[in-house]
């Protein structure tokens, strides 16, 4: 029987992991897989002193992005170097979709207990946090914070698309200087994001899969540079309905290993959707920094 360290958000999404815990070890049991229980707190240390116990096979994160977010940047300052499950039950789950795990939660945990996994690129930021989906400043990333917790529970994430859409009136651009290592950029922009993967925020389709692979070395840089409104906000509704955007004057699409951004004024940055540092930052992409588990046709 293999063990592994369970590690959860009782808040994420819909309180799912909470509600179905007793169907969940059970699942893991009848795979033969022992779960030792964690629950999120504001004091992990415990959690973290747990994932260098010997006995420990796998670790499995379940919540939304910014709970499986935290758990792989623990894994990584670190240097746990066991294979990583994710249950996606938050709002958006932009990382799990990314690999292909399905929200329904019994065929998640059938992957997971399947064995297949394959190793994923990390952004390093400012070399203490990493993320896994996506980096984010700038139009839309306030709205993210804002949206209240009992309105992601009612409408998932069409929340984001709502209040999104209430900003669209009072656009504001940033001065942004952009290094990749090899070539600078200034342009002023709504809105700069760094992506491993198609989802981020409450978009499903920001590249198509055929633009993306999350185990290159490299990820993307999308800048919505300053435009017409009317231009930005059909932007947005091509984004909503998954068209591509991409061809656009006001669209600025980078690709790198290394990422420096900086600007004049405060930028609020978020991190897998959770409130990350202002800027100046620095990025790092570590090349295939963590082993998740995945879907067989994913291989």
């Amino acid at each position: 029987m293999k063990r592994a360290l369970f590690i959860y958000n009782p808040m994420s999404g819909n309180r799912l992991v909470p509600r179905e815990l007793d169907r969940i070890i059970e699942k893991f049991q009848e795979n033969d897989i022992f779960l030792d229980m964690y629950r999120i707190a504001e004091d992990n240390s415990k959690i973290i002193e747990a994932m260098h116990r010997k006995d420990i096979d796998m670790i499995i994160g379940a919540g939304g992005d910014g709970t499986i977010g935290n758990v792989a940047n623990w894994m990584i300052k670190e240097g746990i170097k066991l294979p990583y499950g994710t249950l996606g039950t938050g709002t958006c789950n932009n990382f799990t979709h990314n690999i292909d795990i399905p929200e329904d939660m019994e065929k998640a945990i059938d992957i997971i207990c399947q064995g297949h996994s394959y190793s994923v690129d990390v952004g390093i930021v400012n070399s203490k946090h990493s993320f896994l989906s996506s980096l984010a400043g700038g139009m839309f990333v306030e709205a993210s914070f804002k949206t209240e917790p009992e309105l992601k529970q009612k409408l998932g994430p069409f929340a984001y698309y709502l209040k999104a859409l209430s900003e669209l009136a009072n656009l504001k651009s940033y001065p942004l200087e952009i290094d990749t290592g090899t070539d600078i950029y200034k342009e002023n922009a709504y809105l700069v994001m760094i992506l491993n993967g198609t989802h981020v925020g409450s978009f499903k389709r920001v590249f198509s899969e055929s633009q993306i692979d999350i185990s290159d070395g490299l990820m993307e840089m999308l800048v919505l540079r300053e435009g017409n409104p009317i231009e930005i906000a059909n932007m947005f509704l091509m984004m909503m309905r998954g068209e591509d955007y991409l061809k656009s004057d006001s669209v600025l699409l980078l690709k790198s290993d290394y990422f420096k951004i900086s600007s004049t004024e405060k930028v609020n940055m978020s991190i897998d959707g959770e409130k990350g540092p202002m800027l100046p930052i620095e990025v790092e992409v570590r090349k295939k920094a963590i082993e998740v588990f995945v879907p067989y046709t994913k291989l």
